[in-house]
């Protein structure tokens, strides 16, 4: 993942939530480039952009565990780097990609695609292995491979496992 804030930004006088705590505070935070520097109240530094965050909640980014990023195979209608900028822009910073793409993530090979394709991107990309090959349902994937290559779950993603053999 890389950091998409350069220099230094202020956000400030915002209403700081923290869901480990599940306290609220009201204060700033001091960003250089994509580094939390400084949180609470404090002197402003000089010649920084400045973001009004009053009345504002200021949270950690949240986490999309069931997304349909479209590449590899359907690039027309969604790649890592779209849907990277559009998940940034909705709050999200980390996301769990679904294996239904063309061809589903059904292989380390795939899922190893995914890692090193999302590593420059602006948010952190999680792949999930499809449980079995071509998500037909009927013949299980390489679960453990998959795993060790990155996969951070299994799914189907909607296509129902036919043989109940395969989830033995």
């Amino acid at each position: 993942m890389i950091s998409i804030i350069k220099g230094k930004i202020l956000l400030q006088d915002g209403i700081i939530y923290d869901p480990v705590l599940n306290k609220k505070n009201n204060g700033s935070i001091l960003i250089s480039n994509g580094i939390i520097k400084k949180i609470g109240k404090f002197p402003y530094p000089k010649n920084i952009k400045i973001i009004n965050c009053q009345d504002k909640i200021i949270a950690p980014g949240f986490i999309d565990l069931h997304a349909h990023f479209r590449e590899p195979g359907r690039e027309d209608k969604e790649t890592l780097e779209t849907g990277s900028r559009a998940a940034l822009s909705g709050g999200f910073t980390r996301v769990c990609v679904m294996p239904n793409t063309d061809p589903p993530l059904d292989s380390p090979e795939s899922i190893r695609f995914i890692i090193e394709k999302s590593l420059d991107l602006c948010i952190s990309i999680f792949p999930i292995g499809a449980i079995t090959k071509n998500q037909n349902g009927l013949e299980i994937t390489e679960i453990g491979e998959m795993v060790n290559a990155g996969a951070v779950a299994i799914s189907d993603d909607g296509f129902p496992v036919q043989n109940s053999q395969v989830m033995r």
